[in-house]
């Protein structure tokens, strides 16, 4: 752990700044993590005979991304934080009613990134890192935690220190307990705009 403090500080000392956004245009999750993230809340017991109700379909949902950290011209050391498939139900108190989701998930990376090749305002890196995920049970407040790796392929452009940039993003993690116990992946592909100094 302490290693990583000092490539921190050895970066820092004499490195560019940075932040990003991000947005998910297309995402996929394999695994238990899959059918945790479509799992409606539960709908009140129906007090007749009649066949259940379908479960209430939930609201589109997306995934969004910041990060930032410092780094030089081609190499990086950043902090990401994500919020995969959510909604505004995704925030909004329970009511019972089956039209929110039972669990929101959540990711934290710390990602190192090399630049690997540059054409004038065009270049394309490489990241990876460790990862940790939480699972939020909105009904009870329970949460399950789970670890694992980020790694991914990003091309940018970049003017006057702003980027636009595609990222492929793999996000491999593993859960001991919880609603979705075992290994998942998280992939896909982030669309966004940053700022470097």
């Amino acid at each position: 752990m302490n290693r990583w403090i000092v490539v921190g500080l050895v970066m820092a000392a004499g490195c560019r700044p940075f932040v990003a956004m991000s947005y998910d245009a297309s995402s996929h999750v394999q695994g238990p993590l899959a059918n945790v993230m479509n799992a409606p809340t539960s709908a009140p017991r129906q007090t007749t005979l009649a066949a259940d109700a379908p479960a209430a379909a939930l609201p589109p949902t997306h995934s969004y991304a910041l990060a930032f950290g410092a780094g030089t011209r081609n190499l990086e050391l950043g902090v990401g934080v994500y919020a995969h498939e959510v909604s505004a139900a995704s925030v909004a108190i329970p009511d019972g009613s089956g039209s929110g989701p039972h669990y929101v998930t959540s990711s934290s990376s710390l990602d190192v990134r090399w630049t690997w090749l540059r054409l004038g305002h065009f270049s394309t890196s490489l990241h990876f890192g460790p990862t940790g995920a939480v699972i939020l049970d909105r009904t009870t407040g329970a949460t399950a935690w789970g670890q694992g790796v980020r790694y991914g392929a990003q091309l940018a452009v970049t003017y006057a220190g702003f980027a636009a940039f595609v990222d492929y993003y793999q996000n491999d993690v593993s859960f001991d307990d919880g609603p979705a116990p075992g290994y998942s992946k998280l992939s896909g592909m982030m669309l966004g705009v940053g700022l470097r100094q």
